[in-house]
């Protein structure tokens, strides 16, 4: 799931992917809680969806049915209400995608094809970044370009920030964990497809970036999330052997210093369609995710523990 979607460690135990069992009773259900405004969840394909900390803020995507024209809305909680949603006013108008709140929720990260100063860019748009806008509660800050080497000449397509200022992140960089024939050198100007990443600060304001060699393949690992207490990745692989067709999602454990190996969800979340933009709610008891089927991208939650199976 690349198409107009221009859109870590070396520490782990296993490669090899698992299914969840199929928990009875599992049901995905559309995001659509009485309490929300119903344009969280329109006919306009809507994707990435992120909560603050707090509760008080969401901020989602929306899409063309082809992937195009990414743009990120923004709904707030006012004296009990959730308002109309918008567009998030630090994008200008302009394309962004994934937003993720960071751990504090002063923050958050992003990705856009946009220039050093903020507007979209006019080369290469395949270069797409990651971004950080800061929020006090009330006001956006200006958006900040992250640094080398997060960011690349390659298109990075998605981030998710831990405790301890910790980054993982998406790139198309070079070096990635192997060909990718059924790509063509239009999505990959470089050769290389989306692999996953993580950015520990160094202790001197820049970063030590390390790929996740036990979870990267020869498939696209390009959207992903992280919980700040780095218990869990999630991340969706496309056309994996083991999965049900095209975009599934997998997660993998924490074990020890590294990861266990990849599960994939099953059948209760996946579909032979496309899904991917995965996050965890903030008491990690549900997951959220896009699903795009039917020519149509729509937000589901589903129990963490059931999309499971126990493991």
């Amino acid at each position: 799931m690349l198409k107009n979607l221009v859109l870590a460690s070396a520490f782990l135990t296993s490669a090899c992917a698992t299914s969840a069992p199929t928990a009875a009773g599992l049901q995905a259900s559309e995001i659509n809680w009485a309490e929300l405004p119903a344009g969280v969840t329109s006919v306009q394909d809507a994707a990435w969806l992120t909560r603050s900390p707090d509760g008080r803020v969401i901020l989602f995507g929306r899409h063309q049915p082809d992937y195009s024209h990414h743009h990120i809305f923004m709904t707030q909680l006012v004296n009990g209400a959730w308002s109309d949603p918008v567009e998030a006013p630090f994008t200008r108008g302009n394309e962004a995608t994934a937003p993720h709140f960071a751990p504090d929720g002063r923050s958050v990260l992003f990705v856009a094809s946009w220039d050093a100063n903020g507007q979209p860019s006019q080369g290469d748009s395949h270069d797409s970044n990651v971004w950080r806008v800061s929020w006090d509660g009330a006001n956006w800050g200006a958006p900040t370009l992250l640094p080398a080497p997060i960011n690349s000449p390659a298109a990075e397509i998605d981030v998710s920030e831990v405790n301890g200022g910790v980054i993982y992140f998406t790139s198309m960089r070079a070096g990635g964990a192997g060909p990718r024939p059924s790509f063509s050198p239009a999505d990959s100007p470089n050769g290389a497809m989306p692999d996953m990443y993580r950015a520990t600060p160094d202790g001197a304001g820049g970063y030590r970036v390390e790929p996740l060699v036990g979870l990267n393949t020869e498939h696209t690992e390009s959207t992903m999330y992280v919980p700040p207490d780095q218990s869990l990745i999630l991340f969706h692989r496309s056309d994996d052997p083991v999965g049900l067709g095209k975009d599934d999602l997998f997660a993998a454990r924490r074990q020890g210093a590294g990861w266990g190996p990849a599960i994939h969800l099953g059948a209760g979340v996946n579909t032979d369609e496309y899904e991917y933009g995965p996050e965890l709610s903030h008491d990690g008891s549900t997951l959220y995710y896009t699903t795009h089927s039917g020519g149509h991208a729509h937000l589901l939650a589903v129990s963490l523990a059931a999309a499971m199976g126990g493991q």
